[in-house]
């Protein structure tokens, strides 16, 4: 008998919400009364290039709160690491390090913290790409060597 009320009871509720699906599609509505101040998830971003994580944090922090003040939505961290180099590109400009401030070193996770906290400060979201090198650059194997018995 509990069985039967409970089944009746969750029925009645799913009932209840497919109801209001055929009364027709819902639609969200629209940000005419918000327009001088949308939502986040409506606001423009910006993408921030960095050439590595020798940049003083302090200044990531200040432009994310200035794109805060202005209205924006935050910024897309994209690493643009190796911009040269010793190849066809050219030379290693001076004063790079990349041994230090690489994607991946202690001083790219600090400062990639330093970034989220800046959003997390002015109620803003960061996106980043997944890799050095534009998000183009995620590690993979680039050879393989595996014996295999054949049977």
């Amino acid at each position: 008998m509990q069985v039967l009320s409970l089944l009746l009871v969750l029925a009645s509720a799913f009932l209840d919400k497919t109801s209001s699906l055929r009364s027709g599609p819902q639609r969200k509505p629209l940000h005419y009364d918000n327009f001088s101040v949308p939502p986040l998830t409506s606001r423009p971003r910006f993408r921030y290039w960095l050439p590595d994580a020798s940049v003083d944090s302090g200044v990531v922090a200040a432009n994310i709160a200035s794109i805060a003040s202005i209205g924006g939505g935050g910024i897309e961290l994209v690493p643009s690491f190796e911009y040269g180099g010793d190849s066809i590109l050219g030379k290693m400009p001076p004063g790079a390090d990349w041994v230090t401030y690489n994607f991946g070193t202690l001083a790219f996770q600090k400062l990639f913290q330093a970034a989220l906290q800046a959003h997390n400060d002015n109620d803003l979201v960061m996106d980043f790409a997944l890799g050095p090198n534009q998000g183009q650059g995620v590690f993979s194997v680039t050879s393989c060597h595996v014996s295999r018995k054949e049977v």
